[in-house]
């Protein structure tokens, strides 16, 4: 989901218990968290030939901290995390892999400031290599979509920001401006496989409350796209209009449409030959939740207009399920899938297309109220028209990990 559309519908959000507010009492907390894995793969470069195929292990080390404080008209939250990977079998692995994520929430009488920030650094194949899975934290945070075409050693940096204003100029409506910047960079030449890139997106948007439930938002926005090696540039205007709905205490659905014009010019690299286009797209987004004592199930679907570093815009249909259920006070099962094909935003005859899917299945067991272990099963399957077959990865893990008690009052994820 976009961070555009999850702030856009937070009060609805609030209102489900799916999204951080302010509290009745300044509270401060610190929480800090430790998780060790091993993995076993039976092609985790997803080899489309069979004898190109290889078996290996994987281990990891992270620790992350969960910093925020939280009074009556804002609250802030800081997530800090750094991870060792060991390959035994490979060299060309970057092991070291950091990351951070900064909210901030500041609200007055008549409106609210929210400003959100996220940094990678990463090993650029296993940034790309994804899940079925949520992140908690960051939900809105979906893996990046080229699975499996790095096998070089490089690292990728991803920057991200989003600051939104919203302002009441009525008990129902209100008007929102916001923007959602990022850039992507790799240390190294990956020439014809990957490409850097900046992009942008302004909004301004009217958000009208039929009732307390459901909400209606439209607006106008800009957009604009650039590769680091110059030759792709797109321009694109259009028009965003969404709904949310909480209809229980523990639910909510948000739908939202794009509909937009773009101009795009492309620079052939060999010959220097400049063309340009105007394309139409059209973008739509539907996000639920909901939870029982027990269980809880989320989903994201649409078609998704994003920058993307094969060197352009990318038209992105995506579909993700996760269900989750506690057996018991101790023990917790998850189950994930998620499909996603890609290609990019104009049609060009022999375009490559990328289809991934993955279904993911874990438990978890609580030794203590802090210490837990785990284990689990995942399925990749990668298929690019490029590429004579699909690629198929079989995984299993074991996690064993700390966790510190989380005094807040307890909320959907």
């Amino acid at each position: 989901m976009s961070s555009s559309c999850r702030n856009r519908f937070v009060s609805l959000l609030a209102l489900a218990g799916c999204a951080a507010g302010t509290s009745h009492a300044q509270q401060t907390y610190f929480l800090p968290s430790f998780e060790t894995s091993a993995e076993w793969h039976k092609n985790r470069d997803l080899s489309s030939d069979p004898a190109q195929e290889k078996e290996n292990g994987v281990y990891y080390v992270r620790a992350e901290a969960l910093v925020g404080r939280v009074t009556t008209t804002s609250s802030v939250e800081f997530r800090p995390w750094i991870s060792y990977q060991e390959v035994p079998d490979r060299q060309d692995t970057e092991p070291l892999e950091l990351g951070a994520n900064l909210r901030t929430l500041t609200q007055t009488l008549k409106g609210a400031y929210r400003f959100n920030a996220r940094f990678l650094e990463r090993d650029a194949f296993t940034s790309e290599l994804g899940s079925a899975g949520f992140d908690e934290f960051d939900p809105d945070n979906t893996p990046a979509g080229e699975t499996g075409v790095i096998t070089v050693k490089s690292k990728r940096r991803d920057w991200t920001v989003y600051p939104n204003l919203s302002y009441q100029i009525s008990d129902r409506t209100r008007i929102e401006a916001s923007l959602d910047a990022g850039q992507v960079r790799y240390d190294s030449n990956l020439a014809f496989r990957r490409v850097g890139y900046q992009s942008g997106t302004l909004e301004a948007t009217v958000v009208y409350r039929m009732s307390r439930r459901l909400e209606l938002v439209a607006g106008p926005y800009v957009s604009k796209y650039e590769s680091d090696d110059n030759l792709n540039k797109t321009d694109s205007y259009g028009l965003v209009l969404g709904t949310g709905y909480a209809p229980a205490e523990s639910a909510f659905v948000i739908a939202q449409l794009r509909a937009e014009r773009a101009d795009v010019e492309s620079t052939t690299a060999q010959t220097g030959l400049v063309r340009k286009d105007k394309q139409n797209s059209v973008g739509v987004e539907i996000v639920g939740h909901y939870s029982w004592p027990a269980s809880r199930i989320r989903y994201n679907v649409g078609r998704f207009l994003e920058p993307s570093t094969i060197g352009s815009r990318v038209k992105n249909d995506v579909v993700r399920v996760q269900y989750s259920r506690s057996l018991s006070t101790r023990t917790t099962v998850i189950a994930a899938v998620r499909y996603s094909r890609e290609n990019r935003l104009e049609d060009r005859i022999g375009e490559t297309t990328n289809e991934r899917s993955y279904a993911d299945v874990w438990a978890s067991y609580q030794l203590t109220p802090t210490w837990y272990v785990g284990g689990g099963y995942r399925f990749i399957r990668q298929d690019i028209t490029s590429e004579p077959r699909a690629a198929n990865d079989h995984s299993v893990f074991v996690n064993f990990g700390y966790r510190a008690l989380d005094p807040r009052p307890r909320r959907a994820q």
